[in-house]
């Protein structure tokens, strides 16, 4: 069994990854959406906010929101997308333009589906995932609404 600290996001400011695989379904020098699972097995969709400083800095760093998702909604994308593009875990970015106008769209709509079934941000975590790298780690809240008030959550301009 996992610590209690590393199986699942917990707040503070020096926390270590708790990511064991991610779906990737956008990326720009990095992943920045799509669904992860943590150590605990719990998965959460993932949706990039901001970059502070700013984009292309070499000292930015990402923020994202967390939402929580079903149990088991990890495995059922792996389970939609692997027979049309062979999983790379822990860090998956998969596509299937290779099939055809309908097969793709069916497969779309069902992975679509996947995502949209998370509730509400529960966490906004400033770092990158699966990097070897320590996170930063606050509850979501409505009074933080914007990328400006997330970004002062960490200390970050």
């Amino acid at each position: 069994m996992a610590p209690p600290d590393r199986g699942d996001f917990t707040e503070g400011g020096d926390r270590p990854d708790p990511v064991a695989r991610l779906i990737a379904f956008d990326f720009y020098d990095g992943a920045l959406a799509g669904v992860l699972e943590v150590v605990s097995g719990r998965s959460y969709r993932y949706d990039f906010i901001d970059e502070r400083p700013m984009r292309g800095d070499p000292n930015a760093t990402r923020m994202f929101l967390l939402s929580p998702l079903p149990d088991g909604s990890f495995s059922r994308l792996v389970e939609l997308i692997s027979p049309h593009c062979s999983p790379s875990l822990p860090y998956w970015i998969p596509s299937w333009w290779h099939l055809g106008a309908a097969e793709k769209a069916a497969l779309d709509a069902e992975v679509d589906a996947v995502p949209a079934s998370a509730g509400p941000a529960v966490w906004v975590v400033a770092g990158d995932f699966l990097c070897d790298l320590r996170l930063r780690v606050r509850r979501a809240l409505a009074e933080h609404n914007s990328a400006d008030e997330r970004a002062a959550l960490f200390g970050l301009q």
